[in-house]
């Protein structure tokens, strides 16, 4: 068998080795533990390099199974691939020019230049290819997954991840976030949702599980499982609250992590009250991962591992409570986008990001009331 060289897959191996049975995750109706999950990765590597697809090859992954999908994109990242994920309830997304390979567990349309392949969970569970001694070497520097975002640009762009951002990215969200083998976060989102992605790959970290029960309703999947670890939209948790039965009892813990829009307080209220243990509202962005963390007050203090500032036009810092431009660096930040110069010359600037959708926020340094370095939100 191979020896893992790529962050999450020898966190994956550790656990395969020290606690096999432990249950990585639940795809449906199914548990996996984490020795399955560590001989998928090894069959898809092996599927993978026998396919013609390697290093430094673009691939789109389009499965419906998690359990397929994830050793897939662990896979492609030991051997150096770079991975774009494509949501799986999407029938027949229009493949890009831009891919190599196209990868899918039902048929394809072929288009000009992209290789199409049809993988199944079969072919994981019985792989026929021989095994392989020697992988590429992983640059820190070499992309090695590509998000999809347009919220700051307001048209779809792509960014290109290193494997030093990604693995990064990893880790910070391990920072204050309580992780541990006792974690089930369970993913209402696919893992084309960048936060998904990178909590699900978290949890695999420290051991946890993680949950992915597409086709059962959500309320449902709490009551089964109890959670600990949620991701949701504000607008989502809205609906889920307006959901929730008048005899549905609260998880003893839950951690639940929104996303994409500010929390209106009367959401946050209630979902202390009905739902969640405790809500923690993150921003950031695809491009930057998270900056800072929000509280009931609309106060954002930054996290470690990110610095901001507010500056006017001329890139000049400013003083407290002077509205300006918002700038944003993280270590795990991206350095521009894929095949855009100029948005990238735009957004990306002298080890910076300009969120431009964040002009109406200032920087206060009030120490006796918030933390040193903190984004106070303005009204619109």
């Amino acid at each position: 068998m191979f020896t893992p060289r790529s962050a999450t897959a020898r966190h994956i191996r550790f656990h395969a080795l020290r606690h096999p049975d432990r249950t990585a995750l639940i795809d449906g109706a199914e548990a996996f533990t984490y020795a399955d999950l560590d001989q998928r990765i090894a069959a898809a590597v092996r599927l993978l390099a026998v396919r013609g697809i390697g290093h430094g090859q673009i691939a789109g992954i389009h499965v419906r199974r998690f359990c397929v999908e994830w050793p897939l994109v662990i896979a492609c990242q030991e051997l150096g691939i770079i991975t774009l994920s494509y949501p799986p309830n999407e029938s027949a997304p229009e493949i890009p020019h831009f891919l190599d390979h196209f990868i899918s567990d039902r048929p394809a349309t072929s288009a000009d230049g992209v290789a199409t392949h049809e993988i199944s969970e079969i072919d994981l569970l019985a792989p026929s290819a021989p095994a392989i001694d020697v992988l590429p070497d992983l640059r820190p520097e070499e992309p090695i997954r590509l998000l999809v975002t347009s919220g700051t640009t307001g048209t779809p762009k792509l960014i290109p991840l290193s494997n030093h951002a990604l693995a990064t990215r990893f880790q910070r969200s391990l920072w204050g976030t309580g992780l541990s083998p006792s974690t089930r976060f369970l993913m209402t989102y696919p893992l084309s949702v960048s936060t998904c992605f990178r909590v699900a790959h978290a949890v695999a970290w420290v051991g946890g599980t993680v949950i992915l029960k597409l086709g059962q309703s959500v309320i449902e999947s709490i009551e089964e499982h109890q959670p600990t670890v949620m991701v949701g939209l504000p607008s989502a948790l809205r609906r889920l609250l307006d959901a929730l039965p008048p005899d549905f009892r609260k998880p003893p813990s839950l951690s639940m992590r929104t996303l994409g829009a500010p929390v209106p307080p009367p959401v946050r209220r209630e979902l202390l009250e009905r739902l969640a243990t405790e809500v923690v509202e993150t921003y950031g962005t695809n491009e930057t991962g998270v900056v800072a963390e929000v509280d009931e007050r609309r106060i954002a203090t930054v996290v470690p591992g990110a610095d901001a500032e507010v500056v006017d036009d001329s890139g000049r810092s400013l003083s407290a409570g002077e509205p300006g431009r918002l700038r944003v660096r993280t270590a795990d930040m991206a350095s521009g986008y894929y095949g855009a110069r100029e948005a990238t010359a735009r957004m990306f600037t002298d080890g910076w990001f300009y969120p431009g959708d964040l002009e109406r926020f200032s920087l206060s340094r009030d120490h006796t009331r918030r933390p040193k370095s903190s984004v106070r939100t303005r009204p619109s």
